[in-house]
């Protein structure tokens, strides 16, 4: 029996007591009503990783190991996966995972429906895109709630929502060759969630003949543009497509140096809001911190330019090399990075889930800077040309979100290998000798 009705999941229990526990935290101040809330974009780089997770997906063996990508996340969350069949009606007596998903890839519209809900269930517990995107959402739905118990006409919720959340994710090769399967699952997720709209560069082949310049016909070239994609929906609120909304002529190649803070830089143009959020794509977040955003914008005061707080490691429990991992990253980017915010007053940027003055961030150099090699450790450079412009950084412990690292050895020793070099490339660097 369960009579306080505790969450079974160990991620759902972290959650809930990190939300009761923030309440004693002193730094939670009252936020404005959400009428009058700032409002904010989240920045989400992203290039060749996971969108969501297909039927073959979920077939596909783990490196190095024997077993499918779904069995794999099922050992994983043995309680999640229990609720799944519970929920969904599925009996599995021989936890036959492989013979489950060919005998519901048949023709049938319920087995399809079946099979696209654990499709869906498998994403949502990975690292991927359509995790972080409805993790995001989180903060539009919590803007729907705290309109409704503020007394907001029913009518005027969903436009007030559009006006104060938006998500904006930079798909480095969006429509490239060979992106077509996750360009489709791009288009659903624009689809599924309003908010949510892309930025992508591409090039155009033009010649000679098309494209006259100032009476003179050019030489055959390519040139660049950034465009803003974003789903049209009918009057009834239904999805009728993907439209183009911006379409800007780029100087030239859209990625000069490091992709990442490039990217980044790319969606700058059309981020729109008083603030930013910069979020890596493997990221999440739960309605109970959502509730809390407000809070977190309040403390923009005076030289505030910059706001950070913890995360949540949600790839702890993926074997020993995730749970060592998920350790130095919380000693990292919760201990240590508190006690550089105060007493030292040394905290800069580190990227993910920092949010930033955005009105002060696009007339003052960027989120970060991408010089090749140089600026490895693109982040920390957005917090030395913070501090060098009088900006003041504040960091905040009622709040956190969550964040995912690598679960296996050789991409925890690669991270840690970027991270060598990004602090020799720091040494080196102009902005630390400043």
């Amino acid at each position: 029996s369960n009579p306080a009705a505790e969450p079974s999941s160990a991620e759902a229990r972290d959650v809930l007591r990190f939300f009761l526990e923030s309440f004693t935290d002193p730094q939670l101040t009252r936020g404005a009503p959400v009428a009058r809330a700032p409002s904010m974009v989240t920045l989400t780089p992203m290039y060749k990783e996971e969108v969501t997770y297909s039927v073959d997906d979920l077939r596909t063996t783990i490196d190095g190991e024997s077993v499918s990508t779904l069995r794999f996340i099922i050992s994983m969350m043995p309680h999640e996966w229990s609720a799944m069949l519970q929920r969904t009606k599925i009996r599995l007596p021989q936890q036959d995972y492989d013979g489950l998903l060919d005998e519901l890839s048949s023709n049938r519209a319920e087995d399809h429906k079946t099979l696209g809900e654990i499709c869906r269930w498998a994403s949502g517990r990975s690292q991927t895109l359509m995790r972080t995107v409805r993790g995001m959402a989180s903060y539009a739905d919590a803007t729907r709630v705290l309109a409704r118990l503020e007394g907001v006409p029913e009518s005027d919720i969903e436009p007030l929502v559009a006006a104060k959340y938006n998500h904006l994710v930079c798909a480095q090769v969006y429509g490239s060759e060979g992106n077509q399967e996750k360009d489709d699952q791009m288009d659903e997720l624009l689809m599924t969630f309003p908010h949510m709209s892309i930025v992508t560069a591409h090039f155009e082949d033009e010649d000679e003949s098309t494209i006259p310049e100032h009476g003179i016909a050019r030489p055959e070239g390519v040139r660049w543009y950034m465009t803003h994609r974003r789903a049209a929906f009918d009057a009834r609120g239904a999805p009728v497509g993907i439209v183009s909304s911006h379409r800007i002529r780029l100087p030239g190649h859209a990625i000069v140096g490091e992709g990442k803070p490039e990217n980044q830089n790319l969606g700058m143009a059309l981020a729109t809001g008083m603030y930013v959020q910069t979020i890596d794509m493997n990221q999440d977040a739960h309605l109970a911190e959502a509730l809390k955003l407000r809070n977190v914008l309040a403390q923009f005061v005076g030289n505030t330019r910059l706001v950070g707080f913890p995360e949540q490691m949600i790839t702890d429990r993926s074997g020993s090399v995730a749970s060592f991992a998920a350790l130095s990253e919380q000693v990292f980017g919760t201990i240590v990075q508190r006690f550089m915010a105060k007493p030292l007053n040394v905290r800069f940027h580190y990227g993910h889930p920092d949010v930033w003055d955005l009105t002060w961030v696009r007339g003052n150099g960027g989120v970060s800077k991408a010089s090749k090699q140089l600026h490895l450790s693109e982040d920390i450079f957005g917090g030395m040309n913070l501090m060098l412009r009088g900006g003041r950084v504040k960091y905040l412990g009622f709040k956190m979100v969550g964040k995912a690292r690598e679960v296996s050895f050789d991409g925890t020793n690669q991270f840690n290998f970027k991270i060598s070099s990004g602090n020799g490339m720091q040494l080196i660097s102009r902005s630390s000798k400043e």
